[in-house]
């Protein structure tokens, strides 16, 4: 197969996306229909054993007769042959399906762990589609996180059917029985046993294990994974080192659900899907039944900005929400629409949507996307950074505030946490998370001014002696006592910021002395360390020893003449 090779006269090849051993899958395009799919192939002539391509047919004839918003649809099988000077009498199958956009749960797995509400969330949308396939007399057999797709929607598609089978096929396993994945499948394929849909509840119970806890509950090589999956009980995701604030019928849920004797799990998917709505039913709610709360990144004297995750697209965003406290104060609530209304630079982090929450009161909120920015917090992960890169940071968040205070914004709860970088190393973006109108009609419900530019400098010299030390600022701390590495003016700079008499009045004047100072920074050594001087019991020990060599000298000599 190759780039614009068209078959059946309907459909093209774009893009290679996936390269195996079998086969390719493509993105190509339907010039009948006017629409994007997926076409996997594979060759007849090369890879394919009678055995592939039973499998590839069977796959093709069950995805066909599923019908369900979580199943993949299949659209087409065909042959196909080319003969031409490209490809030597090319000749194969190629299956055409929708084409998915968004990644499969496993490379999300890679990237970060899954919350409990999150994992409930996955796991019913995994269950409904099971129990469709399963309605209509189909086990999947390869449950498994790369066979799960999640759509940028939220919606999740299970694909790959190729080794699934009907309930009622009597055909017995043959030497190809154990097709899967050794870490996520059920005793009794292992044992080739006579196999019910409850094998695929025993894979699902891996998959939610994994979610929650970051790791299948076995690994290792393929035979330890194969005989724990027949003699070992898993941990349990309450242990000490497991899950915070899991509840505990999840747990038991899962826990059964790795049951080695099929019998003693769940009897269908049905009854596993009403457990984990009753599970998620007892958690906290959430806001506006999409947003969970994870933590609090800044406060103003409006607002709170939290950390949130949206358990319908699993991406994290930031939430900005009315300060709980001013919940029934009308100007309030007013301040925070008209903030929300404002143009703003592009420096600060866009809003996405906006809404109200019917709590006990009306919640007013704001959604502000983080999209591929990662707070400057990560970049201290392996400790301070060198003086010349913190330097440039702190001059593109500078650079970041002078846009906001030209639009009358200020930035309060200013730190390494909603301060948002994008882009590569070398050439790093810089998003805020906070923004508060400045404007002078406006005041905070105690009667005090909004905030104002001089407090974000001060934020901004703090974050730079945390960038420098590693550690948050502490009053009267010099960077350079923290961190010997650290340039002498550094703590003229945070110094003269942190200056209740004569601090910067403006970004402007701050990095006029960021710039004043030498372009290359020296790094300044800690001086060596001399060699202590020995102690008096050491001068005592030195002299007897001079001593007693002096005297055996004596002995040895007055022998020998006597001799």
């Amino acid at each position: 197969m190759r780039r614009h090779m068209i078959l059946e006269d309907r459909y093209e090849l774009v893009d290679l996306l996936s390269r195996g051993g079998m086969g390719e899958v493509w993105r190509g395009f339907d010039r009948r229909l006017d629409r994007p799919v997926a076409i996997k192939g594979i060759r007849l002539d090369m890879a394919a054993s009678d055995r592939v391509v039973e499998l590839f047919q069977q796959e093709a004839k069950i995805g066909a007769k599923l019908r369900h918003p979580g199943l993949t649809v299949i659209h087409d099988l065909l042959e196909y042959r080319l003969d031409d000077d490209f490809a030597a009498r090319e000749k194969g199958l190629a299956l055409v399906m929708e084409f998915l956009e968004g990644e499969d749960l496993g490379r999300l797995l890679e990237d970060r762990a899954f919350s409990v509400r999150e994992t409930l969330e996955l796991g019913a949308k995994i269950l409904e589609a099971l129990r469709a396939a399963h309605t209509a007399g189909v086990i999947h057999r390869d449950v498994k996180p790369s066979n799960v797709m999640v759509l940028p929607d939220g919606r999740v598609k299970i694909c790959d059917f190729g080794i699934a089978k009907a309930r009622d096929s009597t055909k017995g396993l043959t030497a190809d029985g154990m097709l899967g994945t050794y870490a996520y499948i059920a005793p009794e394929r292992i044992r080739r046993e006579k196999t019910d849909a409850r094998v695929d509840l025993y894979s699902f119970g891996i998959v939610m294990y994994e979610l929650l806890r970051g790791r299948p509950p076995f690994e290792g090589e393929p035979g330890a994974v194969l005989h724990a999956h027949m003699e070992e009980v898993p941990h349990s995701l309450r242990g000490p080192d497991g899950v915070p604030d899991l509840p505990e019928e999840l747990d038991e849920l899962v826990m059964q659900l790795l049951e080695k004797d099929p019998s003693a799990r769940p009897p269908d998917a049905r009854t596993v899907l009403r457990r984990i709505r009753a599970i998620e039913r007892s958690l906290p709610r959430l806001l506006q039944g999409r947003y969970e709360l994870v933590r609090r990144l800044a406060s103003s004297g409006l607002t709170d900005t939290y950390l949130a995750r949206d358990v319908r697209t699993h991406q994290d965003v930031a939430l900005r929400l009315l300060r709980s406290d001013l919940l029934g104060d009308p100007s309030s609530h007013e301040e925070f629409l008209h903030e929300l209304d404002r143009d703003r630079p592009d420096s600060v982090a866009a809003v996405t949507a906006t809404g109200e929450s019917p709590l006990t009161v009306t919640l007013p909120f704001a959604v502000l996307d983080l999209g591929r920015s990662a707070p400057l917090r990560e970049r201290l992960a392996d400790g301070p950074l060198p003086a010349q890169e913190a330097v440039r940071l702190i001059d593109l968040v500078l650079r970041a505030i002078e846009r906001g205070h030209a639009d009358g914004l200020a930035h309060p709860g200013l730190g390494p946490d909603t301060v948002l970088l994008s882009g590569d190393t070398d050439r790093p973006e810089v998003r805020l998370l906070t923004f508060a109108a400045r404007s002078p009609e406006l005041t905070r419900i105690d009667g005090a001014p909004a905030e104002s530019p001089e407090d974000d400098l001060r934020a901004v010299a703090r974050l730079l002696h945390e960038l420098l030390t590693g550690s948050p600022h502490a009053p009267g701390a010099e960077p350079s006592a923290i961190n010997p590495f650290v340039p002498q003016w550094c703590d003229e700079i945070v110094r003269t910021a942190l200056s209740p008499d004569r601090p910067y009045r403006s970004a402007a004047e701050f990095r006029r002395a960021l710039r004043e100072r030498p372009a290359h920074v020296p790094v300044e050594r800690p001086a060596e360390r001399r060699p202590r001087p020995p102690a008096p019991l050491g001068y005592l020990g030195v002299g007897l020893l001079i001593v007693i060599t002096l005297v055996s000298t004596g002995l040895l000599l007055l022998t020998w003449l006597r001799g």
